[in-house]
Formats: C-alpha cells, sequence, structure tokens
C-alpha cells in the first residue's frame, strides 16, 4: 500500500517517470530456478561378511643362537571373517581374524595353522558411485599351531604388520564384494629348553570377499 501510495503522489505532482521509476524498482524478482545439488554418496553403513585369501608365494624364517635360516613358503589358503566399521567419509576400521592353512616351507612334508587376529584401517573414498578404492595398514597378534604338537609343546606367537590396496564394488542395495592385494610380515618366536626361537613369515595374499550391510 505505501509504495502503490507514492506512486500516485508522485503522478499527481506530474513526475510519471519517477512514478514509473519507483514501480519498477519494487517489483519482486522472479522465482528462482536453481536446485541444489545432492550430496556426494558416502560409505558410512557399518558391515559383516566373510574372505577367501590365497598366499601363492612368501618365505618362513627362524633364528636360534645367533644362526638363522630362510625358506621358501608353500602357497597357503586362508579364510576369515570382517566386521567393517566406517570413521567417517575416509576412513574405515575392520576387524578382519583369519586361519591360515598349510603353513610351511615349499620342501616340508607336514604344516602348520596360523591365526591372524587382524584390525584392518583403511583409508579410502568413493570414485564413482558404488566403488570405494582404499589403501590400508592391517596390525595384528598371531599365533602358530605346530603339526604333532601337544599341550607341552610351545605354540611361536607375535605380531603381525600388513599393508594393501584394494576395492569395493557394490552389486546389489546391501551386497557389495572386494579385492584386496597386500603383503604382511609376522613376527613369532618361542621358547624350548630355554632357548629362545625366533621365527618370522612374509606373505603376499590376494584376497576377495562379500560384505553385507547391517
Amino acid at each position: 500500500m505505501k509504495t502503490s501510495a507514492l506512486a500516485f503522489t508522485l503522478s499527481v505532482l506530474g513526475m510519471h517517470g519517477l512514478a514509473a521509476a519507483q514501480t519498477a524498482t519494487v517489483a519482486p524478482p522472479p522465482p528462482s530456478t536453481t536446485e541444489v545439488a545432492a550430496p556426494p554418496e558416502r560409505s558410512a553403513t557399518p558391515r559383516a561378511g566373510v574372505e577367501l585369501a590365497v598366499l601363492p608365494i612368501g618365505s618362513i624364517g627362524a633364528s636360534v643362537g645367533g644362526v638363522s635360516a630362510r625358506t621358501d613358503s608353500a602357497a597357503a589358503l586362508g579364510v576369515g571373517g570382517v566386521l567393517q566399521l566406517p570413521l567417517g567419509a575416509v576412513f574405515a576400521l575392520d576387524l578382519a581374524p583369519r586361519v591360515l592353512f598349510n603353513v610351511k616351507g615349499s620342501d616340508a612334508d607336514s604344516s602348520a595353522t596360523e591365526l591372524d587376529v587382524r584390525a584392518r584401517i583403511t583409508a579410502g573414498s568413493l570414485v564413482s558411485p558404488g566403488v570405494r578404492v582404499y589403501a590400508a595398514l592391517e596390525p595384528g597378534f598371531s599365533a602358530l599351531f605346530l603339526p604333532n604338537s601337544t599341550s607341552d609343546t610351545p605354540s611361536p606367537k607375535g605380531l603381525i604388520l600388513g599393508f594393501g590396496a584394494g576395492a569395493a564394488f557394490k552389486v546389489m542395495p546391501a551386497l557389495w564384494l572386494t579385492g584386496e592385494l597386500g603383503y604382511q610380515i609376522g613376527f613369532q618366536s618361542m621358547t624350548v629348553s630355554n632357548t629362545e626361537v625366533g621365527l618370522d613369515t612374509r606373505f603376499f595374499h590376494l584376497t576377495g570377499g562379500v560384505l553385507f550391510d547391517l
């Protein structure tokens, strides 16, 4: 109403041009048609699943009293579970225990079984909808169960540290397939007849898995 009154007053005074300018000045702007872009997809859902690992090459070393030896390892197979907890848009923490079978030297007749209790810390991003690539640091603890062992036979135990790179592919609304290439070093030891025996294991691994959204 105030704008109409001002325009009428200016018109009466003969200031038609100024009245028209005032009317045009207060004309409402056209409605905006700008659309807000959708936020990028993020991997923020806890997941659980299973993994199968092939360890085709590696080596096993031992040291006693300052004398050490190393041999190539036979191909080993690993089976494990995964619980993945996202830590934001970039990082995730996996609890990834696994059991390795056929842990032995390439010329050995019998093999050991290795239990790895690992945490896998990954840093990655979605390179496209439903595809996440990452690099991983995998610290943990392991125990080797030797063949023909008894309750009196010690099991070599020690820290492990792994490195890897991989990707996860969303193939269904709540299903992901994963693949990883990595390398793990183990620092196990045991005491036999008051003598410290040091072991170390080194494996390359190729791992595939399935993850389900929780």
